[in-house]
């Protein structure tokens, strides 16, 4: 196998010089993507002929090759195949395999990248910039070379999986490193597409029930690939079990009540009124099978009269044509004399998305590109004034377009002012917003300036990764999907009077005369800053969250872990962490007026954890039979997003790349999490709609207490390392050392290691010169906005890429 093109692995002196800044009128170097803007390049070849592996690199590999990548790289160290820092290796810190190659010289152009360093023996290692052509290939070698290379769809998948741009890092190796793998997966837990928690468990080769390879693996009973489950859902699993019966679809003479969701269906499965895909997935367990035909249509047809409940969540409309997420293109309705005839035209199209037991399904969204607004006479021009283009929106819901649709019995509902614009009639509904209308709010949808086509690809990746559709910003999206992902979608409750941002307050810790002290005693050195990964997600899904209105105790109650609840707390007479001098961790931001002593259910466990007494003065709580991790489902969801996401933009999708850019995803899980707490204008004890400020509260305290878990379990494991010297920015910690390796000033070994991609797990942020930190600390109060000390470790000093 041949490895990829040689811009994936160049060259050190190849990248640093396509990497330098061009000189007027230079047009003959090829170009390269600058050091931190790493997405399209694999890893780095060194002057020593070693191969470094950029992180995301190695561990797409493994995801390919379905491999421990643990296992594997001890296995490679002890062929003195990998060679990790040797600073690392000194301390004993087996698991961090990562080296750093620098690039550049001198202070200003120096520069730091984490890899994984390769020295692979000369037969294993063809050339990754050796550009002969070669002859042509025949048998199983012209498919490798000639077709992309496939997720690793079981354990028992061939020694030799393809793993792009590198050879000679499988074999033996690969098939050691998944037996080691495979002796241990005994009761493993895994999680489908949808959520959906499944037990796997070494068995007897049978053919997998979604893709029919031997599959030496079950999961909840059933035989299946770990690649196949993760890559399901239970509707999809259900309709392949039961597609070689007899039974078929029947149409109905008339629409009936789905006998899942209660909407109107037009076909029938053995006297069923029935929506194929999820609905039937959810009598795929009957002791009568049934069948259900496949129904997706292919993305260059129009859907079909019958199939699938939806065919895309979303349209895009062009002055030429429409275009579905599917990439599928498809006619412009013929006549709109209103919103009311687009809706009518979408929802025969079968535009819209989800729908089961608990929820009703989403609305399509119908997007409406520029030259589209103009033929209908709406505004396709984007504004940048909020207060202008607010005053053009109220005017454009004043339009033929929008009052004809509600003469003809159409609802139009949605503040005048804003672009998400939704119409319904009977079961008939849709949201109308043009391209040009979001003001900021469709940035990261719109980066690179995407036509119909493109941004309804976007789209679609977009609904398929998060599970949702967009819904006017990333955090409506996320508060949405939140809601979705419960059994009542957050209907209104009785919110607790309290300062529930004192619940769940964010450490802002600073020792200033300890980082003085060490600059006094070494004379230099460098201040480390480390943040956590996608900490808010991986605190929601553990979050013991209550559902339903709460109890007050004006007199205080006893505390029970599993019960959701806040409270309110005297002065502690002890801190969980006296060696963080003058922290305090009923009052972790340092407010000097002091603080009113609530706190919730994840602080007060650790404080008890600790030792020490609590007098619990007032409290809320919510009965024990609703209190539970409501997000656990949803944390899966957003935890298998970011990685396709992630992945998905290493590899070029422009798509990816974009909402990775814009931090969509980002603004989707922890603006999804800050927007519950948003009032949008009510009065905060006001009841709504998912407006759960406590759930925000509950959910940032575990995040925040997390963190200070971490700080506590590093110096328990290692008191002889020097202490943390900041805490803040929720889930930031700032130590200091000699060397510019965070390898070197990190305490943490084991699972703590800097290597960890588990949620929660830290990884370097950046560095900075003590001194020179100092003199940012001292400009920064006479800054006009100052900013957090972690903040300028990485404003003033060096970034790492993630």
């Amino acid at each position: 196998m041949r490895a990829a093109a040689g811009g994936a692995w160049p060259r050190i002196d190849d990248y640093l010089e396509n990497a330098e800044a061009r000189t007027v009128g230079d047009s003959h170097a090829e170009p390269m993507p600058r050091h931190g803007i790493l997405a399209t390049i694999l890893g780095i070849i060194d002057r020593d002929g070693s191969v470094c592996v950029l992180p995301a690199t190695w561990s797409r590999m493994g995801e390919e090759a379905d491999i421990n990548l643990s296992l594997a790289a001890k296995q490679l160290e002890a062929d003195q195949v990998l060679v990790r820092s040797t600073s690392a290796a000194k301390k004993g810190r087996g698991t961090t395999f990562q080296s750093l190659l620098q690039l550049g010289r001198g202070a200003t152009s120096r520069k730091l990248i984490r890899c994984y360093r390769l020295f692979i023996p000369d037969e294993l290692l063809e050339d990754p910039t050796d550009d002969t052509p070669e002859g042509p290939v025949t048998g199983p070698q012209q498919a490798l070379q000639q077709e992309p290379p496939q997720t690793a769809t079981g354990t028992n998948e061939p020694v030799t999986t393809p793993v792009t741009g590198v050879t000679g890092v499988t074999g033996d190796l690969t098939h050691g490193a998944r037996k080691e793998t495979n002796q241990a997966m005994s009761a493993t837990r895994l999680f489908d597409r949808g959520g959906h928690e499944g037990w796997a468990a070494l068995a007897p080769s049978q053919p997998c029930v979604l893709c029919g390879q031997p599959a030496a693996l079950t999961v909840d009973g059933l035989s299946i690939h770990s690649a196949c489950w993760q890559g399901s859902t239970r509707a999809e699993r259900a309709e392949r079990q039961v597609s070689a019966t007899t039974e078929t679809w029947v149409t109905l003479p008339e629409h009936q009540p789905c006998v899942v969701c209660g909407e109107p269906a037009g076909r029938a499965l053995a006297d069923l009124p029935l929506h194929m895909g999820e609905c039937a997935g959810k009598v795929g367990d009957r002791a009568q099978p049934v069948t259900l035909p496949s129904a997706k249509p292919s993305p260059s047809t129009p859907p079909a009269p019958h199939g699938e409940r939806f065919v895309s969540d979303s349209v895009v409309l062009d002055v030429d044509a429409a275009w579905l997420t599917n990439g599928t293109r498809i006619e412009l309705p013929d006549q709109v004399s209103h919103a009311g005839d687009l809706v009518e035209w979408a929802t025969t199209n079968r535009i819209g998305w989800g729908g089961n037991r608990n929820h009703r399904p989403e609305a399509g969204r119908i997007w409406l590109a520029p030259a589209v607004c103009d033929r209908l006479g709406l505004p396709a021009v984007a504004i940048e004034s909020i207060d202008e283009a607010e005053a053009t929106l109220r005017a454009m819901r004043q339009l033929p377009f929008f009052t004809a649709a509600t003469a003809a019995g159409w609802h139009v509902t949605g503040a005048d002012e804003k672009p998400w614009i939704k119409l319904y009639r009977g079961n008939q509904s849709a949201v109308i917003t043009g391209m040009t209308w979001g003001n900021g709010r469709y940035d990261s949808l719109l980066m690179g300036d995407p036509d119909a086509g493109e941004l309804a690809q976007r789209l679609g990746l977009w609904c398929r990764t998060v599970k949702f559709p967009y819904s006017v910003t990333p955090s409506q999206t996320g508060l949405q999907s939140i809601a979705y992902a419960t059994s009542d979608g957050m209907p209104p409750v009785a919110i607790p009077d309290i300062q529930l941002n004192d619940a769940g307050a964010n450490p802002q810790w600073f020792d200033q005369d300890a980082v003085e002290a060490f600059l006094a005693e070494h004379g230099t050195g460098f201040a480390h800053v480390f943040d956590r990964r996608r900490s808010y997600l991986a605190s929601a899904g553990n979050a013991v969250l209550g559902s339903g209105d709460p109890t007050h105790h004006p007199q205080g109650t006893d505390f029970d872990r599993k019960v959701a609840g806040l409270y309110r707390l005297g002065p502690l007479p002890a801190q969980p962490l006296p060696w963080l001098r003058g922290f305090d961790a009923l009052n972790p931001a340092g407010n000097p007026a002091g603080v009113s002593g609530w706190t919730c259910n994840a602080r007060l466990a650790w404080l008890l954890e600790n030792g020490i007494h609590v007098d619990i003065l007032e409290a809320y709580t919510w009965p024990a039979a609703a209190s539970r991790p409501q997000l656990k489902q949803w944390q899966a969801t957003m935890r298998e997003a970011g990685d396709a996401l992630d992945r998905l933009a290493h590899e070029g999708d422009p798509h990816a790349q974009a909402l990775v850019a814009t931090r969509a995803f980002k603004g989707m899980y922890a603006g999804g999490i800050g927007a519950l707490a948003q009032t949008n204008g009510r009065d905060p004890l006001q009841p709504a709609q998912r407006y759960y400020p406590h759930w925000r509260a509950e959910i940032v305290g575990y995040h925040t207490t997390n963190t200070l878990r971490a700080v506590q379990r590093l110096h328990d494991k290692n008191p002889a390392h020097p202490i943390p010297v900041a805490i803040g920015d929720t889930d930031a910690v700032v130590y200091l050392g000699a060397s510019t390796d965070p390898a070197d000033v990190w305490p943490g070994t084991d699972t703590d290691s800097l290597t960890s991609q588990s949620l929660g797990k830290f990884k370097p942020k950046g560095y900075i010169a003590v001194d020179r930190w100092l003199d940012a600390l001292a400009a920064n109060q006479n800054a006009p906005r100052p900013v957090s000390v972690m903040r300028l470790i990485t404003d003033h000093g060096t970034t790492w890429t993630d």
